[in-house]
């Protein structure tokens, strides 16, 4: 196998483990068999795939940025963000500096070449100063406001405590239009 191919596979191999680890917030209220973090990367895709289009953003570069933006919590975990910080295991600045350890960590076992795409998408998503990247953000947290309302239908459990971390942090119109619906579905 060429030195490319095994980078690859090894990172593969890595990034896989996505798929067993649990999302920390639901974890943390009590739900049952909660989506992964590759769960909820794919959901966020997929909504990027829908809402970028029609926003008249670079759909490509959105799914891609979707699907890299949390590839770091395959060393880290996911690091609850709680409505007060002071209610967090770990600072906001010290999960931040761990997810940039992280993400550059496994993004270093792919060859240059890939490794450069990744990390050039990862950090726009991070600064958040383009439209696309302030919209996968919005869609990284109309994510789990969708995902509440399956939760919620399946538990029967008051889960509102996400709608208000949501409330403070959508910026696009259109993805706060969308939030406001569900935030409705749930005072039914």
């Amino acid at each position: 196998m060429s030195d490319s191919l095994s980078g690859e596979l090894e990172f593969l191999r890595e990034v896989i483990k996505l798929k067993d680890i649990e999302r920390s917030g639901w974890v943390i209220t009590g739900v049952e068999e909660p989506e992964s973090v590759a769960d909820h990367s794919f959901s966020t895709a997929m909504l990027a795939m829908v809402f970028a289009k029609r926003l008249g953003l670079n759909a490509d570069k959105c799914i891609k940025m979707a699907i890299v933006h949390d590839i770091g919590e395959v060393y880290t975990g996911d690091i609850a963000t709680r409505l007060d910080e002071r209610d967090q295991t770990v600072s906001n600045e010290e999960k931040k500096r761990l997810g940039d350890d992280a993400t550059r960590r496994i993004i270093s076992k792919l060859p240059a070449d890939s490794a450069g795409e990744f990390l050039d998408l990862w950090r726009e998503y991070e600064e958040r100063k383009t439209p696309e990247s302030v919209l996968v953000k919005d869609l990284d947290i109309l994510d789990y406001c969708v995902q509440l309302l399956e939760y919620r239908d399946r538990t029967g459990d008051d889960l509102t405590v996400f709608l208000k971390t949501a409330d403070m942090k959508i910026k696009t119109p259109e993805i706060r239009e969308v939030f406001e619906e569900i935030r409705e579905m749930v005072r039914k």
